[in-house]
């Protein structure tokens, strides 16, 4: 589960729903509307299981909230980040009988750790009862019971990298079933979910929606979910063919090799062939394997020369302005 924000023009009446946005260092009025967006992705296949869209007034967590209300979520188990690590969240997926983990920060896995009358440190994993503060918040319709769970606080150490405490609560309390050191390797899992969103925006252009009214918003984010959901759909059959994990698969290829067997095979008989070979074809379409490893990147970015002008005012001012020019000219 994890949220992200897709840009909009302010037409029609998008920006009654979603608000524009002006960062905190910028005085001129904002143009760009942006929508909120969380999603429930499946760590096995990539594929969007639910989402929520609002605008920037709702936060992630009260979009999590409303997505967890809307079905049912038993025998699930939801991973969430820092920020889905609170009370509010837990408490929304106890509601949902769904199972947790969720990443806590330490000064929040340190709170929980007191109230128990614990000490936080590594190799931690002691049962403990989430209870509500006086700064917690509940949902709405539910009441500030206390969530049942595990404080886990797991030491990763890995060869070329700094080590680092992964501080998670989880629901999952029988600590013979479900060891530390597993719960750890399937959070690590919850990256892919920064992958699919990036496909989502990018391969799926979705990042931008070119519409007039909220209303058609929300329909073209739920039909590039669709066409995103059946990529994902084939490149898992074509996985499952070849017998490998979905991931090492290309998502860029397998829509290229989609669409082009789509125009290629509008009325085709022999459809069911041509299928099984768009299948093979998918599957040896996969990610490149790096044969040195990553060198480390400075956290910095390259200033770019402005080539253009800020554009002041509206676009139909600055149309006709440049009209005049030419008309004197």
């Amino acid at each position: 589960m994890d949220g992200t924000t897709c840009r909009l023009r302010p037409l029609g009446d998008i920006p009654e729903h979603f608000a524009p946005h002006r960062p905190g260092n910028c005085k001129k009025p904002a143009y760009w509307c942006l929508a909120r967006v969380v999603g429930v992705f499946c760590w096995a296949t990539g594929i969007v299981v639910h989402s929520a869209m609002s605008g920037l007034k709702t936060n992630e967590q009260a979009l999590a909230g409303q997505l967890l209300s809307e079905r049912s979520w038993k025998g699930w188990l939801l991973a969430g980040d820092l920020n889905f690590g609170v009370y509010f969240v837990a408490r929304a997926l106890l509601a949902a009988q769904a199972q947790a983990l969720l990443r806590l920060t330490e000064v929040r896995a340190r709170k929980l750790a007191r109230s128990a009358g614990l000490k936080l440190h590594a190799g931690l994993d002691a049962p403990i009862d989430w209870i509500a503060s006086a700064h917690d918040q509940c949902p709405a319709d539910l009441t500030p019971t206390p969530v049942p769970g595990r404080l886990l606080a797991v030491r990763l150490c890995r060869r070329g990298f700094r080590p680092l405490t992964l501080y998670l609560f989880t629901t999952l309390t029988d600590p013979l079933q479900c060891p530390a050191s597993e719960l750890a390797q399937i959070y690590g899992l919850r990256w892919n979910v920064e992958l699919c969103f990036r496909y989502l925006k990018a391969q799926m252009n979705l990042g931008f929606l070119e519409c007039h009214s909220a209303d058609l918003v929300r329909k073209e984010w739920l039909a590039g979910l669709l066409a995103y959901n059946l990529i994902r759909w084939i490149m898992g059959a074509s996985a499952a063919l070849a017998k490998l994990p979905i991931f090492w698969l290309s998502f860029s290829r397998a829509r290229q090799l989609l669409l082009g067997w789509l125009a290629r095979n509008p009325h085709h008989r022999r459809r069911a062939a041509s299928w099984k070979r768009l299948l093979g074809r998918i599957a040896k379409a996969r990610q490149p394997k790096r044969r040195k490893p990553r060198p480390p990147e400075p956290r910095a970015i390259r200033h770019f020369a402005r080539d253009f002008a800020k554009l002041q005012g509206s676009r139909t001012a600055a149309r006709r302005k440049l009209m005049q020019t030419y008309a004197k000219s």
